[in-house]
């Protein structure tokens, strides 16, 4: 921050920070551009100046490794190490002891590389952590939040500072009840306090504009009312300030001419009631761009094409892979955005990556309502068709067998120089490309289907460069990538070909995962006679190995083996509501797995037999019902126990309500308790069952008000909670293993290996 700027909250953080009965962490959560990662920079200096700061992370979806969740706890335990040598003593122990720990589950790296080493040493320490929203975090409750949750009271010593927008995934985590948190909203901050900042800013950098490029400038610049006016159009954002200034600043014109197109423009009513960044955006691109002539149709074209790559791309793309990817030279590109700096950031080197200075750009220059000016606006899903193909061209034009010449039986693990061989012979454009074509094309669906241009690329591709492509991915360790690419493809006209592709995969997936060359070898070998893959690809088998009666004319039922640890036995399955997870358990473990590619998401060891398990109809959290009498109910995106019940007889059945809130089993004591999931408690307990209830099965009604359950005297009891009455109905079908109770609570369906039975429960009757 500009020193005399925003110290109101600088002094509310360092306060928090100094005393330490306050909350462990401090979330600064505001909207983009207001100024939380310049905050938090200053923050972290400060902090870093009393000898407090411990580590920080500052998140950015532009960088790989800055937006990986799964390495924010290893970063941040070697910056500790870095700062202190206590630290680093008790750190080193614990990596040599566990050399894969950034393949642990969060809340598993947070106890390994945090918590044990504080513990040990006993240190006191702030870690900050900025724009949290800009991991990649696809769970319903922010992951990291989620582990910190688990962890943070272990950690009394240690303060975590905290920024980012208040997304769903994130304010869920900061709801998590053992997350005591401090908030300060950064919108609810006296506005005269914020302009009074943006104010002292703005003048500052003109007055450093004016000084560095005195020669251009003439008379007293800037005027009052020129401050005066940017301070309007800035909203009480940063960011838009911070744009216009770097305009100001550009090589379109003079400083002077520059700044009287911001202050002094005509003003449209098109823009009417629209943020003040979608006016800034709009004035700068069209001073930008005033010379060009509206009829220079391949100008436009080309800064389209260009504008729209870097705005759309999955990752941010250096100039030379820009280049190569679009069919354009590395020059040609800096000619096009050379006027753009305001907007972008373009490094002059050829190798580091152009990025977007604000996310609000990308927003604007994509939204037709808030971008009405043809010659700015970018047609997302006409893009993302565009990248799409040119995707598909390089990968056709550039995919090899053996692209990286490694031996032919190698396992990838035994190939030393693999990761130079693959910076070599695939390097940043084909890379890309490979990992990134069919996500173009899925967007691009959007548009209404793709053209007969691309239907021939795809062609060509998965009948000539199909197996190049996974040998890629193999080395490139995406090669589930290859799954979600062929499941989401929208081409109808070559769905048995893709729907064949995906079998070979998926049957292959662990061989050719640990073995690029194994794509050539066993995987193209153990494919069923008739595949159109195998048909297809059958002159390119390396093996000399000859099988026989061994494959079949077409695949089996199986689509995907997934192997378990040794010794690990599997007594029953469940998917989840969503069929995205599988929960697999034997007598002391439960394993979660990806459905779509069988991939390994969580493991859980119990301490005693299980007998019962099911999902949450979010899939967000699994509970195991153990003999013995403890019911567990399971994260399964932290790995970890999130509540436990105790009871005095074995659960053989477990249920979760509608909502999530509630949790029913039923066992050995003739007895169905329901829990109260968020509170802890015993909610209530149903008696009154003849004989020993060896096989429940459980439902509820929406509203909670009505519960069912399956004896193994195939009568089914249904309980009102309100009113605690409760009915039994005489099903007389000893076959009968599930039932279902409708939402309204007013119906009832029994399952049986030959039939399914409708029950009324006013009446009782089927």
């Amino acid at each position: 921050c500009l020193k005399g700027t925003r110290e109101g909250v600088l002094w509310d953080i360092e306060a928090w920070e100094a005393d330490e009965m306050n909350e462990s962490v401090y979330w600064l959560k505001g909207v983009a551009g207001c100024g939380k990662s310049t905050i938090a920079q200053t923050f972290a200096e400060r902090s870093a100046a009393k000898g407090k700061l411990g580590a920080s992370f500052f998140c950015s979806r532009d960088y790989p490794d800055r937006r990986d969740l799964h390495l924010i706890f290893l970063t941040l335990a070697c910056d500790l190490a870095y700062r202190s040598s206590d630290f680093k003593t008790a750190l080193v122990p614990i990596i040599r002891a566990n050399p894969n720990v950034q393949d642990d589950s969060l809340p598993v790296q947070l106890g390994k590389l945090l918590v044990r080493p504080f513990k040990q040493t006993g240190l006191s320490a702030t870690i900050v952590v900025d724009a949290l929203d800009e991991c990649e975090d696809k769970e319903p409750v922010s992951e990291f939040l989620s582990a910190l949750a688990v962890h943070v009271n272990n950690m009394p010593t240690v303060r975590f500072f905290i920024t980012g927008r208040p997304e769903d995934h994130i304010r869920s985590g900061f709801k998590l009840s053992s997350l005591r948190t401090k908030v300060l909203p950064l919108h609810d901050v006296n506005s005269a306090t914020v302009d009074s900042d943006i104010k002292s800013f703005v003048a500052f950098r003109l007055d450093e504009i004016a000084t560095r490029r005195r020669q251009s400038i003439s008379g007293q610049w800037p005027s009052d009312r020129d401050i005066a006016v940017i301070l309007k159009k800035t909203s009480g954002l940063f960011i838009i300030a911070s744009v216009i200034l770097r305009f100001i600043d550009s090589s379109v014109a003079s400083p002077q001419k520059l700044l009287k197109l911001i202050v002094d423009p005509p003003e449209s009513t098109i823009y009417e009631g629209r943020s003040g960044i979608d006016v800034v955006y709009h004035q700068i691109l069209s001073a930008i761009f005033e010379h060009a002539n509206d009829d220079d149709a391949v100008f436009f074209d080309q800064l389209h094409l260009v504008v729209g790559s870097i705005v759309l791309a999955l990752e941010p793309l250096p100039r030379a892979s820009l280049a190569e990817i679009l069919e354009m030279t590395p020059q040609d590109i800096w000619t096009i955005l050379i006027h753009l700096h305001s907007v972008l950031i373009v490094p002059e080197s050829e190798s580091e990556p152009i990025r977007i200075l604000h996310k609000s750009f990308a927003d604007f220059i994509t939204d037709k309502e808030r971008c009405p000016d043809a010659r700015h606006f970018i047609d997302a899903p006409h893009h993302h068709s565009a990248l799409g193909i040119y995707c598909l061209k390089l990968m056709n034009t550039r995919l090899i067998e053996n692209i990286c010449g490694v031996p032919q039986y190698a396992m990838n693990n035994d190939v030393e120089d693999l990761p130079a061989r693959r910076v070599l012979c695939i390097a940043a454009p084909l890379s890309y490309t490979c990992l990134s074509w069919a996500k173009h094309l899925q967007l691009s669906s959007q548009a209404g289907g793709n053209t007969s241009s691309v239907l021939t690329l795809v062609n060509n591709f998965f009948t000539r460069h199909l197996l190049s492509w996974l040998e890629v991915l193999s080395i490139e360790e995406h090669l589930h990538t290859a799954i979600y690419s062929l499941h989401n493809n929208p081409d109808q006209d070559l769905l048995d070909l893709i729907d064949d592709c995906e079998r070979f995969v998926l049957r292959s997936f662990d061989g050719i995962k640990q073995s690029a060359m194994h794509t050539y070898h066993s995987a193209l070998s153990w494919t069923p006679t008739s595949s159109p893959i195998r048909l297809l690809y059958e002159r390119e088998l390396m093996t000399k190995t000859k099988l026989v009666n061994a494959v079949g004319p077409t695949w089996d039922a199986c689509i995907r083996i997934i192997p378990l640890a040794v010794g690990v036995s599997v007594e029953a399955v469940v998917f989840s509501p969503s069929g995205a997870l599988i929960a697999a358990h034997g007598e002391y473990c439960m394993k979660v797995f990806d459905a779509m590619t069988g991939v390994n998401r969580a493991t859980f060891i119990v301490q005693a037999s299980i007998c019962s398990v099911a999902f949450s109809l979010d899939d967000g959290f699994l509970v195991s019902g153990l003999f013995g009498g403890t019911i567990n109910v399971w994260d399964v995106q932290t790995g970890t126990i999130f509540r436990t019940f105790e009871w005095n007889s074995s659960a053989y059945s477990v249920a979760f309500s509608y909502c999530g809130t509630m949790l029913a089993s039923g066992g050995s004591d003739k007895t169905v308790q329901i829990w109260n999931i968020l509170s802890g408690g015993c909610h209530c307990v149903f008696h009154g069952h003849i004989g020993v209830v060896t096989d429940v099965s459980i439902g509820f009604s929406l509203d909670l008000t009505f519960t069912a359950f399956l004896l193994s005297d195939s009568t089914v009891q249904t309980w009102n909670a309100h009113t605690r009455h409760h009915e039994s109905i005489i099903i007389d079908d000893l076959s009968v293993f599930h039932i279902a109770l409708s939402p309204n609570g007013s119906q009832l369906a029994s399952l049986s290996p030959y039939h399914m039975k409708l029950w009324d429960l006013k009446s009782g009757g089927c």
